[in-house]
């Protein structure tokens, strides 16, 4: 079933740990100016520059960063460790520094003191790992640098190598930093496996993977299911509105905290919405239009093996094919179709994303942004050792490789939205329940809701210094 075993992961981590050593020696030779690199803040004649890890947990191991070499008896993955430090220690080398990683308090206590160090001009550290619900209040106070304004020759950030990815932007800065394993906070399509093959209907996957995963390919296979006597989505409507608001390109409002749910994009996807409830293919109670508002009934519908697609995230994978199912069944995953104004480049919405971050004041910020891409650097691009061979909840939960992959994908893909970080994420959801119940036109909703909307989203910009 999964394309990798631990006995092969764990073969190809050896091999990888002797390449790292390998490159760690050629690192050193390099950092000791033998190539005759030349790196911009970088003076070999000077004692080596400190450079602070800080935040609530210690993060600093998962990069190397460790007072001790690790030990083969005490470590989970002692190739995987023994890569960390192995170039930890190259990159130290290299960039003639040396790293300090430590913790101050609790979650909440850490993002108080980062907040305080930089009201007193005094940063707690090079780099920080900040929570996204404090995102807002160290924007407001300019209290973390703008990477994009980082960047330099060479950089990977938007390259091939893919370990460190743009975190939170907003236009063209980036003020957080994504590493590691992805995010399982986010949505896509669940497929009913099964009923694909029993009505003989096309893989959406194999579409996906062909560029023809289109809102007609979806509305196709619903209403084929919607024939049979299935339905063909459920789901809670806000998460499925996201998506498809996503999937065309559309916003719930711009980067500049303007409301845009009036959009052509965006009232296009509340359309396709409006189609599938009109053509009776969107589950509901039948006889019940106050179902919609059913939170558990949308977003468990899938239980009953009635329902062809599913809005749902990482925890909905473990109810199917377990004690929750009645009958279990196959299932796969899939990204939301792409709208026909869709670019195809962004999977879903969210609001403030934390991550790593660089705060103002600190000192030679490009080199810390450097030598933290350097630091990210050990596991090549062999992606799938940071979401853990061994991960039993992932690999249980989603089955296959493939199903891991695409949820990395849609993990990877998703975009700022200014709606969700002002807390109006809802709405669209809001406007969908409205349409089902023929209050309003999509275009009708999106209007009525504009004033208090707006407002809000303001309220939200002048914390943030952009009114």
């Amino acid at each position: 079933m999964h394309a990798f075993t631990r006995k092969t992961g764990k073969v190809i981590i050896l091999l990888l740990a002797a390449v790292a050593v390998l490159f760690a020696v050629a690192a050193c030779n390099r950092g000791g100016g033998d190539s005759g690199e030349t790196i911009p803040g970088v003076d070999h004649s000077q004692p080596p520059r400190l450079i602070r890890l800080a935040s609530w947990h210690d993060y600093g191991p998962g990069l190397g960063i460790r007072a001790e070499r690790p030990d083969p008896n005490e470590e989970d993955d002692y190739e995987v460790a023994m890569m960390q430090w192995n170039n930890a220690n190259a990159v130290a080398e290299r960039f003639n520094v040396r790293f300090e990683s430590f913790t101050v308090g609790e979650y909440h206590e850490f993002h108080e003191a980062f907040l305080a160090h930089q009201l007193a001009n005094d940063p707690i550290g090079d780099l920080i790992v900040i929570s996204g619900s404090y995102m807002q209040a160290a924007l407001a106070g300019s209290h973390i640098i703008d990477i994009a304004t980082l960047q330099y020759p060479g950089s990977n950030l938007f390259g091939a190598q893919t370990v460190v990815r743009p975190g939170l932007q907003m236009g063209g800065s980036i003020y957080s930093l994504d590493t590691g394993a992805p995010s399982r906070q986010h949505f896509w399509l669940g497929v009913n496996w099964d009923m694909v093959q029993r009505l003989g209907l096309q893989d959406p996957v194999a579409l996906f993977d062909a560029g023809n995963w289109t809102w007609d390919a979806f509305l196709s296979m619903t209403r084929a299911a919607g024939a049979a006597g299935y339905w063909g989505v459920s789901g809670w409507v806000r998460d499925f509105a996201q998506g498809i608001i996503a999937m065309n390109d559309g916003q719930i409002a711009t980067d500049n905290f303007m409301y845009a749910l009036d959009s052509p994009n965006t009232l296009a996807a509340i359309e396709l919405l409006e189609t599938l409830w009109n053509e009776e293919l969107y589950w509901h109670e039948p006889g019940n239009v106050d179902s919609i508002w059913d939170w558990w009934g949308l977003s468990t519908a899938f239980h009953g093996n009635d329902v062809l697609f599913w809005a749902a995230e990482f925890w909905h994978a473990g109810m199917v094919g377990y004690d929750w199912s009645d009958p279990p069944y196959e299932f796969r995953i899939v990204p939301f179709p792409r709208g026909p104004q869709g670019s195809g480049r962004y999977h879903g919405l969210r609001g403030f994303q934390g991550g790593w971050a660089i705060p103002t004041g600190v000192q030679d910020p490009q080199l810390v942004f450097r030598v933290f891409e350097a630091l990210n650097e050990w596991p090549g691009d062999d992606l799938w050792i940071l979401t853990d061979a061994d991960d039993a909840d992932t690999r249980q939960m989603l089955w296959t490789e493939k199903c891991v992959e695409i949820n990395n994908f849609v993990a990877r893909n998703t975009r700022f939205d200014a709606g969700i970080a002002a807390g109006i994420g809802d709405i669209p959801g809001n406007v969908a329940d409205w349409v089902f119940q023929g209050v309003r036109t999509a275009a009708e909703a999106a209007e009525y809701l504009r004033g208090e909307s707006q407002e809000t989203l303001d309220n939200t910009a002048r914390v943030m210094g952009l009114r």
